[in-house]
């Protein structure tokens, strides 16, 4: 290797690094106990985009917060196996964030996640000092209020028929 060429190796070599560390710095600042954040003032909640490409990013470094991420992802799944866009934080004031679960207040469709999983981070939260006593949010939809009814158990919603 020439000398210029050892020189620019090194010198990527090293922009690599910082650019690793400031991205694992990034991903550490905006954990929020069980979830990673987009952004503390923009984006407070769990997106489940988000969270998807952060949990390959996570796999690498940080495995059991991967798994964690994934976790509670999933625990808002609804029964019909749809995860939402957004995960709500517990612990935001009401209205801190627009439309928020106030607004969706899906927790009340049918075959919705009942925030069950909400109350036990709540309740996480408040062992952990975090938080005494703050009231369980709503899991968000996508497209409107509330889920659409379900079809009867055992039978599927009909799809439309797909031109070929």
């Amino acid at each position: 290797m020439t000398g210029s060429l050892a020189a620019g190796v090194r010198a990527g070599a090293e922009r690599d690094a910082r650019l690793r560390r400031l991205a694992l710095a990034t991903l550490d600042a905006n954990w929020e106990h069980d979830h990673t954040v987009p952004s503390r003032t923009l984006y407070p909640h769990q997106w489940s985009w988000d969270s998807a490409f952060i949990v390959v990013g996570l796999a690498h470094v940080r495995p059991d917060r991967a798994w964690r991420e994934l976790r509670t992802l999933f625990a808002a799944q609804w029964v019909d196996g749809r995860v939402p866009h957004i995960v709500f934080n517990p612990v935001l004031r009401v209205g801190s964030y627009f439309p928020g679960p106030e607004f969706w207040d899906s927790g009340r469709a049918e075959g919705g996640p009942g925030g069950a999983h909400l109350r036990h981070r709540a309740a996480a939260r408040a062992r952990a000092g975090r938080v005494a006593g703050a009231p369980p949010r709503a899991v968000g939809g996508v497209g409107g209020r509330a889920a659409p009814a379900l079809p009867p158990a055992g039978r599927p919603a009909a799809l439309p028929d797909r031109a070929a």
